[in-house]
């Protein structure tokens, strides 16, 4: 079991963060990962603009996104299936509900 890594940005992310009900965290794959492929999961949200991604980034991380999305790349297809109501990125999202599925303990950050 690996007890530490590091997951880099991407507004268009392989995997996502998730917490868990004892306090620890998980990454789950979207989508099948290549081999030596880099993972990566959005630290921001991905609602709003290009521009308003930037920002955020670049105030709170200081860095420039160059992802696919931020490049102008469609993606549709992958928000309909794993964007969350609250912007946040999740393997799978009920439509039918309506409410946030990337917080299933309730737990405040």
């Amino acid at each position: 079991m690996i007890k530490n890594i590091q997951v880099n940005h991407s507004c268009l992310p392989n995997c996502e963060q998730r917490l868990t009900k004892n306090g620890g965290c998980s990454l789950i794959a979207l989508r099948d990962i290549h081999v030596g492929e880099e993972l990566c999961f959005s630290y921001v949200s991905i609602l709003g603009t290009n521009d308003e991604r930037r920002e955020a980034l670049s105030y709170n991380y200081r860095f420039r996104c160059c992802c696919p999305r931020c490049m102008g790349d469609d993606c549709t297809a992958f928000d309909a299936e794993h964007t969350c109501f609250c912007g946040g990125i999740s393997l799978e999202v009920d439509r039918r509900k309506g409410e946030c599925v990337c917080n299933p303990f309730s737990i405040v950050l």
